[in-house]
């Protein structure tokens, strides 16, 4: 996938070096991070003292975004799941994708490893500044990491690029979510990464940029995308949506992109693929149009060996009890243990546990967790 840089053009006088980005429990860090950099004569964006009170924190961000020389995530491991967190990220990687400024998202690593950091372009060398070489709370860790940053910031002109304010894009076509939702952002990160990179095989052509997402029926392939709709929407100007069916023709993606004037990509999601689809079939679905990504959901093991896949799975025991308590909470420490026990014994199957939830949301105060 490819963009127009110039319509995308970045922060010609930025307000800021550093957009800072933590979780909430590595604040303190953020907070060293933040002294450290200041001291170091660098303007940064840091949540506390850069969000005028009364104004939007959404627009303030995006504002701090697309102003800042450098996007800096203190990515330990509480980052990985967090939703403002990744929000940030999304916003500041689809900026900079969009602007050719990639390499202006840095990733501050306390961790022994890498593992937890998503995308897996954000562990080379060219973003990834430091490691757990030092202990991650000692002044020299600290200041060999504000030392790097200094250096990088200093050495930039214009910002990261214009975040835009289209999350949610046109989107057409039927779709289906849930009430709450569990976002695997590791899997969101390789869906994106499957249709930027556009690492397809043999059997599709370059104009092509497309994914499968599949696993076992009721694990939340469905959802996963719409998750990666609602993250990554930014990235795309229109989403046309539309269940499989052999009877239907393709939507007409030709004249799709002839009416489209933005510069930005439209994205084409085709649920419900058989598993008995054909090559002829399969090809028919993916005609030439240039400037499309197309997300094929299903369960399809031919097409496994054509196109690149994420393979969506069960449930954590940590994302079944999250999402549980997302439909009712536990009240007491006595809940907690019950809710525990629950996770432990039933299926991870995300539809299951969606039924199961409901089931306590419906009939709270009548059935406990221990009931089910």
């Amino acid at each position: 996938m490819s963009y127009n840089p110039a319509t995308h053009s970045p922060d010609s006088s930025p307000s800021y070096d550093v957009f800072l980005s933590f979780a909430g429990p590595d604040r303190e860090q953020g907070r060293r991070f933040y002294a450290h950099l200041g001291k170091a004569g660098l303007r940064v964006f840091f949540d506390e003292h850069s969000i005028e009170v009364g104004k939007s924190i959404t627009a303030e961000i995006q504002h701090g975004i697309s102003s800042s020389k450098l996007f800096v995530a203190y990515y330990s491991r509480h980052l990985t799941y967090r939703d403002a967190c990744q929000a940030e990220l999304c916003a500041a990687y689809i900026a900079a994708q969009q602007s050719g400024n990639s390499g202006r998202l840095i990733v501050i690593n306390p961790e022994e490893s890498t593992d937890h950091i998503f995308p897996k372009s954000l562990t080379d060398s060219e973003h990834l500044i430091s490691t757990a070489s030092f202990m991650p709370n000692s002044t020299t860790w600290m200041t060999s990491i504000t030392q790097a940053i200094s250096k990088q910031a200093l050495s930039l002109d214009g910002g990261i690029g214009i975040v835009p304010n289209n999350h949610h894009p046109n989107r057409r076509g039927p779709r289906k979510f849930w009430t709450h939702n569990i976002t695997r952002y590791p899997r969101l990160w390789d869906i994106h990464t499957a249709l930027t990179d556009n690492n397809t095989g043999g059997l599709v052509k370059p104009e092509y940029s497309s994914v499968l997402v599949t696993g076992q029926p009721g694990v939340g392939k469905t959802s996963t995308v719409n998750r990666y709709i609602h993250y990554f929407g930014a990235a795309f100007s229109n989403v046309y949506w539309q269940q499989y069916d052999r009877s239907n023709s393709p939507l007409n993606i030709q004249q799709i992109g002839a009416a489209d004037q933005s510069d930005r990509f439209t994205l084409r999601v085709v649920d419900n693929i058989p598993a008995d689809i054909s090559l002829d079939d399969f090809h028919r679905l993916l005609p030439p149009a240039p400037n499309t990504c197309n997300i094929l959901i299903g369960l399809n093991n031919r097409l496994q060996n054509i196109l690149p896949t994420v393979t969506i799975e069960d449930l954590s025991p940590e994302e079944a009890r999250a999402f549980i308590s997302r439909y009712r909470s536990p009240e007491s420490d006595t809940e907690n243990e019950a809710l525990d026990r629950l996770v432990d014994r039933m299926s991870r199957n995300a539809s299951i546990v969606h039924q199961m939830a409901l089931k306590l949301e419906d009939m709270q105060g009548i059935i406990s967790y221990d009931d089910l």
